[in-house]
């Protein structure tokens, strides 16, 4: 099985580097591929790409669409620029890396990843071209921040999920996993972006639209309200959902954590209020959020193509048999959990996904290492986001969005995950001296 894994790659990168074939039909023949030389029946083979299309598409599909029709009307209506406008001119354009990198960081405890980084997208490409700066400079920064409270953070899915499997205290990992977090961020959100402010790529022609040099008609506040509303609603929802005393209002604001839901009503709200209730502007704004879903089509048929690939690797074995390679070597149990998490990104793409697995694998290392259930989640955590590459949905997204190369997503954002995966673990090993 292992032998598969380096000619599909070798395949996905001739195809998608070298014959320039477009990435969804590059990443369905490698599924079809994967099948094939594990010897899998063509019926099964094609059961498993529907089911990995389907189950990856699922959760992401309306949440971006949603996501680029908010970023939409918050740019149509002068909201994105009046909050660049104002961080700006209170951290001036020399601070402006600061200001995305908290602002990212702050949203991303509670925001899933693909939500936070449609939703925030807008404002990144605005503040990038009001301060003059490469736009992937300012998007690395956030993507940074974002991936690092998807993949080290509850009440992200990975690592809750992650706490339950191994038995960790939900608020040991969160403290542990924000002293983690922080020198993460800073080493692939804030120094590293600096190393690759040469790319300048032209951003697609359609993506959320540059800010005019006209005054906004949206005050700050009602931009800032409007564009952290998904926040606000899903953290709400998270908090209730902790709530012991269970009522009609405990039982049904909860759902509001639901990206989807939340996104929802953000949108019919933003639409309302941008539009103050007049007839023309709300079918304006309504046909500029409608106009802006064709530019995402490209980027959700690749995730389904990963989808598939994703698919195929599971169902062949292929991602336990590279998990369980390495439990045959005597290691740390928190570098032997890094390792498999690494293993199964690698395999997989799937930042939760790989991490799930990876603690199915390593369960036992804490009752025969004595390892610190907490501290496992966290070096899982962040093995999971390392090496993302074609088979990885947010590879293909950062790639989309800001308009990059394929060699030059590698350098950029290949290598920040990669940083602040090296950079978790290196913490983990550090906490494990005083825990």
């Amino acid at each position: 099985m292992l032998w598969v894994l380096p000619l599909v790659f070798i395949f996905l990168l001739l195809a998608i580097a070298v014959v320039k074939l477009h990435p969804f039909p590059a990443l369905m023949l490698a599924a079809i591929l994967t099948g094939v030389l594990n010897k899998l029946p063509i019926h099964k083979i094609i059961a498993g790409i529907n089911n990995g299309m389907g189950s990856t598409l699922g959760p992401v599909a309306a949440v971006i669409g949603l996501g680029v029709m908010l970023g939409a009307l918050l740019t149509e209506s002068g909201a994105a620029t009046a909050i660049s406008n104002r961080l700006l001119q209170q951290w001036g354009a020399k601070r402006v890396q600061a200001a995305v990198l908290l602002t990212a960081f702050i949203c991303g405890i509670a925001l899933f990843y693909n939500v936070g980084f449609v939703v925030l997208l807008p404002l990144v490409l605005t503040l990038a071209q009001q301060a003059k700066l490469p736009a992937p400079f300012l998007a690395l920064s956030m993507a940074a921040a974002l991936s690092v409270t998807h993949g080290y953070l509850p009440p992200h899915p990975g690592p809750t999920a992650i706490t339950q499997l191994l038995g960790a205290s939900t608020g040991k990992t969160l403290l542990y996993g924000l002293v983690a977090a922080i020198p993460a961020v800073l080493i692939g959100g804030w120094w590293f972006p600096k190393t690759v402010k040469h790319l300048q790529p032209q951003t697609p022609a359609g993506m959320p639209p540059a800010a005019t040099s006209e005054k906004p008609t949206t005050s700050f506040s009602t931009g800032l309200l409007l564009a952290l509303l998904p926040v606000l609603l899903m953290t709400t929802g998270v908090v209730l959902q902790q709530s012991t005393d269970k009522n009609s209002i405990t039982t049904t604001v909860p759902l509001l954590a639901d990206p989807l839901l939340a996104l929802l009503i953000s949108f019919i709200i933003a639409l309302i209020v941008l539009s103050r209730f007049q007839k023309h502007l709300l079918f304006r704004l309504s046909e500029k959020a409608a106009a802006a879903l064709p530019t995402v089509a490209g980027i959700i048929f690749i995730i389904a193509g990963g989808g598939a690939l994703k698919q195929m690797l599971v169902d062949t074995g292929t991602a336990q048999a590279v998990s369980k390679m390495f439990l045959q070597w005597r290691l740390h149990p928190l570098l032997a959990a890094w390792l498999v998490a690494t293993a199964v990104r690698i395999a997989i793409g799937s930042a939760t996904v790989a991490g799930i697995t990876a603690a199915g694998v390593v369960q036992p290392l804490i009752r025969d290492a004595g390892a610190s259930p907490e501290l496992m989640v966290l070096a899982i955590g962040a093995g999971s986001l390392m090496c993302s590459h074609l088979n990885d949905s947010g590879f293909w997204m950062f790639k989309e969005y800001l308009g990059l190369s394929v060699a030059d997503t590698f350098r950029s954002w290949t290598v920040m995950e990669t940083l602040v995966g090296t950079t978790g673990l290196a913490m983990v090993l550090l906490l494990n001296q005083f825990i």
